[in-house]
């Protein structure tokens, strides 16, 4: 014997209200494993003593916790950057999730839920390609000792990797944003989803943020460029040729989103100094923006340029054979 949930003939719509539940929870793990990441890196880098400062002659004396060397500190930082900005961009989702569940305005609803929509297969399929990304960075870190059972950082990486694959494939997700949700509204969503971020970043440029404000518009105005490229590949009738490239264009975009919350959190980050005075975590928040600007959001470009290639000789019918 069975029961119907909601009405007749709308089950795929309300699975799809499940897995978005799930999706959210996916992308969280993702976060907190990033998180984990970043924790275990830190606490072992700032015990681990091995070799001296670059410049110096190898001595007892001068030998140095590995924290003191310039490519430890570069990856210990994308650590650092990737959890806070995928735990806020987490925390936003949820907040999201609150208000379309509470609120008595139904307009309001509305709009969070498309809002929601939009970004979910965004933040499941990103987060969790970065936490495989950042356990891998761990281990990195802590050299050999990290690929032994020893430490905990190599179940880590082993854990993360389910997390790309369950509650739909990234590729599925890629899918699921370019052939349903950028569809939506005729493209409503994600219209405003840019209008709205554009407003952010001309306020974050009057407050100071001028340079990295330019950066990310760029960025988001490429990402535009990719998703009218894409409309017209597939609207020609090459399904495949546009397809081809929504992976690309899911990690061009959660670049963007994750560019978004550095800055929105370097923006409080300012208001809290100009009200309380400097802080190691307010200066950290500083540094996190200025370090995505350089070294993580040049991915958003590269992936945008890999999308309006064209290029489709993975398509070749003579391949794979």
């Amino acid at each position: 014997r069975g029961w119907l949930i909601g009405k007749e003939r709308q089950g795929i719509t309300q699975m799809f209200n499940m897995m978005n539940e799930a999706r959210i929870g996916v992308a969280a793990q993702g976060a907190a494993t990033s998180c984990a990441a970043y924790a275990y890196a830190r606490a072992y880098a700032t015990e681990r003593v091995q070799g001296t400062k670059l410049g110096q002659r190898d001595s007892e004396d001068g030998r140095v916790a590995i924290v003191k060397h310039p490519d430890v500190r570069r990856m210990l930082m994308t650590l650092k950057v990737v959890a806070e900005t995928s735990r806020a961009a987490c925390m936003r989702m949820a907040l999201l999730d609150d208000v379309v569940r509470t609120s008595d305005d139904e307009k309001l609803r509305d709009k969070l839920e498309g809002r929601a929509d939009l970004l979910i297969p965004v933040l499941k399929a990103h987060l969790t390609d970065l936490s495989f990304e950042m356990a891998s960075t761990a281990v990195q870190v802590y050299g050999g000792y990290g690929y032994i059972g020893e430490y905990p950082v190599e179940q880590v990486l082993r854990d993360s990797k389910i997390q790309a694959i369950y509650e739909g494939t990234n590729g599925i997700q890629a899918l699921d944003l370019l052939g349903r949700k950028m569809r939506t509204k005729n493209g409503a969503l994600f219209m405003e989803w840019m209008s709205e971020s554009q407003a952010d970043l001309k306020a974050a440029a009057e407050e100071g943020f001028t340079a990295q404000s330019e950066a990310l518009g760029k960025t988001i105005g490429q990402l535009g460029a990719c998703a009218m490229h894409l409309g017209k590949v597939a609207g020609g009738g090459d399904i495949d040729g546009a397809f081809v490239f929504a992976v690309p264009f899911l990690r061009a975009f959660g670049t963007v989103v994750l560019g978004l919350e550095a800055l929105d959190q370097a923006r409080a980050a300012k208001r809290v100094i100009a009200e309380r005075g400097e802080s190691k975590v307010c200066k950290g928040k500083l540094a996190n923006l200025d370090f995505y600007i350089a070294h993580l959001l040049p991915a958003a470009v590269a992936f945008s340029k890999t999308v309006q290639s064209g290029d489709k000789s993975c398509l070749d019918e003579d391949l794979f054979l």
